[in-house]
């Protein structure tokens, strides 16, 4: 796992508590988005991070 791994779960950690909320976090390719596009919920998702090529 890398450093950004860890930090980003240190943060979650730190903030569930505070929102009482489970985070969870989803990485997915350009392609793997278009296909899962309508069963995710996106529209109560944050987008913490973009290459700047997507929507």
């Amino acid at each position: 796992m890398t450093p950004k791994f860890y930090y980003l779960q240190n943060l979650i950690d730190k903030v569930e508590p505070m929102l009482h909320r489970k985070i969870r976090y989803l990485t997915l390719s350009e392609d793997e988005l278009e296909k899962f596009k309508a069963q995710l919920k996106l529209d109560e998702a944050i987008e913490l991070w973009s290459s700047g090529r997507g929507e």
